[in-house]
């Protein structure tokens, strides 16, 4: 199975005392629980991606299968 972590980000002001609260929650969801679009979004990431983002990224030799499940059904 692949997996996809998603990061939600918010700020929030807090003008009274002059500050900014930061907030983060992570999910981890397979990639077949993602609508279409977000599946082809991450699609279209993955392949932009060069061989030295793809190391850092913890894709290495795996990319080809990865960028095939989240792909995958989807027509070019």
């Amino acid at each position: 199975d692949v997996f996809v972590r998603i990061e939600r980000q918010v700020l929030i002001g807090l003008a009274e005392v002059s500050s900014v609260l930061f907030l983060i929650r992570t999910y981890i969801r397979p990639v077949t629980s993602l609508e279409l679009a977000s599946r082809a979004a991450l699609a279209r990431g993955l392949a932009s991606m060069n061989a030295q983002a793809r190391v850092y990224k913890g894709l290495g030799s795996r990319f080809d299968d990865v960028y095939r499940v989240v792909s995958g059904g989807m027509t070019a």
